[in-house]
């Protein structure tokens, strides 16, 4: 997807806000998002110094004219009586853009790709290395973009869209997920597994030479790197965020916006809540490093 430029007045009447202070921005997303030059909702007063944590990758927040007066330049600033009512109409109001802007092109699959017969493959938005495999009743729904030389197995579904539900304007209604899945070469997704796209513009990702094992659930607007190992039955919720060479293993979970360092592991069936630094260990809900860890295993064999 090619990046666009936005401004905050661009979308005041449709979504329903007031522009106080208009920027220039490229993403939407809640506080957690990873992303840059974002628009989030803010609701909480106490969570305005965390904006200084964010710093510069902030655009602008959508809140209430009581906390718009805690809020410092250069942060833009938009009110509404309801700001995530407006949030989620600002969210709609971009994506029917993007229908406009960029409407989804005709699937390509390459020449020495393999796609089973019973496989689902969508008639738009898909792209297919080289070399790449994909398995019986495999489903790849809209914006899916994979690599070369990668397999994804039986029954995967990769593109569908995520659980995202909120009250606007007084009902419970699903959010449309705007964004799309990117796996890079030679990733492996083993069957049963679920990768939902992107709940804003851009995709969930997963980098070169990572493995998901089978039975799998990888959320909305989750980034993982080269050569991870992500196994059986795990649940990595929405935008989190993995780095390199990093470990999760058999049934484990991790909440969502948690980063996971370089080289991190958490081991079986734990609940990761907190952000994990590189090279560290999670094992009964302690981080530990890498030595004191393998000390650990010596003495227990």
């Amino acid at each position: 997807m090619q990046v666009e430029v936005y401004h905050l007045r661009d979308f005041a009447e449709e979504a329903g806000y007031t522009v106080l202070r208009d920027v220039p921005f490229t993403q939407i997303g809640f506080l957690n998002h990873h992303g840059s030059r974002f628009v989030a909702p803010l609701f909480e007063k106490n969570k305005v110094e965390f904006l200084k944590k964010i710093g510069s990758r902030l655009a602008a927040v959508l809140t209430t004219a009581a906390i718009a007066e805690s809020v410092s330049e250069p942060v833009g600033l938009m009110v509404a009586d309801t700001p995530m009512d407006a949030f989620w109409r600002l969210h709609q109001a971009i994506g029917r853009r993007l229908e406009r802007k960029q409407p989804l092109l005709p699937t390509v699959i390459a020449a020495t790709a393999h796609v089973h017969p019973s496989a689902h493959i969508d008639e738009r938005g898909v792209e297919i290395g080289p070399g790449s495999a994909v398995g019986p009743n495999a489903s790849l729904i809209g914006r899916v973009v994979v690599g070369t030389d990668t397999v994804i197995g039986a029954n995967v579904a990769i593109g569908s869209e995520g659980y995202q539900v909120t009250r606007l304007e007084g009902r419970v209604a699903n959010v449309p997920h705007l964004g799309g899945v990117r796996l890079g070469d030679r990733v492996e997704v083993q069957a049963g597994t679920i990768i939902d796209r992107s709940l804003w513009p851009g995709f969930t990702e997963i980098a070169d030479d990572t493995k998901v094992g089978g039975a799998a659930y990888i959320a909305h607007c989750s980034t993982i790197g080269q050569r991870c190992r992500v196994m059986t039955r795990s649940v990595v919720c929405g935008s989190v965020r993995i780095g390199d060479d990093a470990i999760v293993g058999v049934g484990a979970i991790v909440s969502n916006g948690v980063s996971i360092g370089n080289g991190a592991a958490v081991m079986i069936s734990e609940l990761v809540r907190n952000d994990i630094p590189e090279g560290m260990v999670q094992l009964q809900g302690q981080c530990i490093d890498q030595r004191k860890f393998a000390r650990m295993r010596a003495l227990s064999s």
